[in-house]
């Protein structure tokens, strides 16, 4: 999609819009979600400059840096708090609501799958917890509500499915080792530091100047720096 939309208007940067897009549409869920609580327009000003607040303080660098794993990790926390809220609806949670779940898990297994995995036992406690409060009481609200994870799961197949028919060539699998070998680096503690372990980079023929470029991103630049190098790094 983001491709197109470049193709579409090359001039724009569709990436960022389309992260901050996400994130903006996963904040304004939860608050439409919460105001309905409050039936004083005080109490809505209220608690909408405490959030926004909160907000600003823990996620706004999070939301400008434009990284897909955060995307998908607050995809997939909206999801959760949407499905989690949408019980307690006066109404009961509509075809609607649900569909708004689906789309938020899905988009964050889109964005990023490990996030997704990360997310799924919260999903199942509060799974859980909804057939625990309806019992055997209500035997068609408790077929109802196996049809949101099955159409979730049933979606997810499908993308890992359609996933495997574009990037199962030789070429993509060697791209995505590379790209889970960066992953581990960067997404946990960062490259050793160089002098302290000049004897490791050493040993495994890794220079400064290769490092340097390991540490600022640059890692297309340098033509020394390949995926076994990477997994060595990761590993140590």
């Amino acid at each position: 999609l983001i491709r197109e939309l470049y193709m579409l208007l090359p001039g724009w940067d569709w990436y960022g819009i389309v992260m901050a897009g996400i994130n903006l549409l996963c904040l304004a869920l939860i608050l439409y979600r919460c105001l309905r609580i409050w039936e004083t327009w005080k109490g809505k000003c209220f608690f909408l400059a405490m959030v926004m607040a909160g907000y600003t303080a823990a996620w706004l660098l999070r939301m400008l840096a434009f990284t897909y794993t955060t995307v998908a990790a607050m995809a997939g926390a909206a999801a959760l708090f949407w499905y989690g809220s949408g019980s307690r609806q006066e109404k009961g949670e509509s075809a609607g609501s649900a569909a708004v779940t689906v789309v938020l898990a899905w988009l964050s297994y889109l964005l990023r799958d490990s996030v997704f995995y990360m997310l799924m036992p919260f999903a199942a406690v509060l799974f859980l917890n909804r057939m625990a409060l309806l019992g055997e009481q209500d035997r068609k609200q408790t077929v109802k509500q196996l049809v949101l994870p099955v159409v979730l799961f049933l979606l997810v197949g499908l993308s890992r499915m359609l996933d495997r028919a574009a990037y199962g060539s030789q070429e993509w699998e060697r791209i995505l080792a590379d790209a889970d070998a960066r992953s581990v680096i960067y997404n946990y503690c960062g490259p050793a530091d160089y002098e302290e372990h000049r004897e490791f980079y050493e040993s495994i023929g890794v220079s400064q100047d290769t490092w340097q470029a390991l540490v600022r991103y640059n890692l297309v630049v340098d033509e020394d720096l390949d995926t076994e190098h990477l997994y060595q790094i990761a590993e140590y």
